[in-house]
């Protein structure tokens, strides 16, 4: 995968943020950490555009600080009306046409040392890619409490259970990758037989027009 000699990625990261004051450090401080792992072989100039839409805590003054805190990142911070897609939709604009990578991650997320290494590598082996997805590990809840075992088991059904997941797409064409490159979670066999999906928390696209 390396190419440290070789051309320089344009790599984006749009991460909409609503209330999330308490999450937004340490998502940022895991991309900081993959960004560096991801550096070890590939050649690559970053920007990160944090959307703040419609906050009723300290998300946009937390996000400001960041922006001061870590000039290595570029960090833009942006504001849009309520809700994810409007968050997302004020993101893409305020992309250039000319990024490589588009990540959007979502702002509770944290992301493994190699995560954004893995997708990469995924799109400079499989030129026909467009878009490829992260598979989603809750934190478990190691309380004492029965019912919020309960809620965390159900709302976390499919990090859980993969094998739960639908997807709305017949994408029968890309089956092969199921068994070209396969997952640890998921077996090949089961994804030939379904519909290939991938988790909204964390995906990347082939530039902007996707």
């Amino acid at each position: 995968m390396s190419n440290k000699k070789g051309r320089k990625y344009q790599i984006a990261i749009g991460i909409p943020a609503y209330n999330e004051e308490q999450t937004l450090p340490g998502c940022i401080k895991s991309i900081s950490r993959a960004l560096n792992y991801l550096a070890r072989d590939i050649n690559f100039q970053v920007k990160i555009l944090i959307c703040e839409n419609g906050s009723t805590d300290k998300t946009l003054q937390v996000a400001t600080a960041l922006k001061r805190k870590l000039p290595s990142l570029h960090i833009r911070v942006l504001t849009s009306g309520k809700g994810m897609v409007e968050a997302e939709k004020t993101i893409i604009k305020a992309f250039q046409r000319n990024i490589d990578f588009i990540f959007k991650i979502d702002a509770d997320t944290l992301l493994k040392k190699d995560a954004l290494s893995i997708i990469i590598k995924e799109f400079l082996k499989h030129p026909e890619l467009k878009i490829v997805g992260g598979h989603s590990s809750p934190i478990n809840y190691k309380g004492k409490s029965l019912y919020k075992r309960l809620l965390d088991k159900i709302l976390n059904v499919r990090g859980y259970f993969p094998q739960s997941e639908v997807a709305k797409y017949n994408v029968r064409e890309y089956h092969f990758f199921a068994f070209s490159d396969p997952q640890t979670v998921i077996s090949p066999e089961f994804e030939s037989k379904s519909k290939i999906y991938f988790h909204g928390r964390f995906f990347c696209t082939r530039g902007k027009n996707i």
